[in-house]
């Protein structure tokens, strides 16, 4: 993997991370 895709990788996790709480509801509707 190159470095570029892991840092995205990272700030995409980093970013998912801090809308955990706003994802709380729609989460269970996008991953179905």
């Amino acid at each position: 993997m190159d470095e570029r895709a892991r840092s995205f990788l990272v700030w995409m996790l980093a970013r998912r991370d801090a809308r955990r709480g706003q994802l709380a509801v729609d989460w269970p509707e996008l991953a179905s």
